[in-house]
């Protein structure tokens, strides 16, 4: 394999290692946000009452 190849598979590899992070995170932020505005609201709870 010449340098353009290589190159291009990195990059290939780069791109779908970012798709599996972004698609990663799109599941777990939902869950982080649940927990830090469930954690928020306890601690208001907690705080008013």
């Amino acid at each position: 394999m010449d340098n353009h190849n290589v190159d291009m598979c990195a990059k290939s590899k780069r791109i779908s290692f970012i798709a599996l992070n972004s698609f990663l995170l799109q599941l777990l932020l939902p869950l982080e946000c649940h927990q830090i505005l469930c954690k928020k609201d306890l601690i208001f709870l907690v705080h008013s009452g």
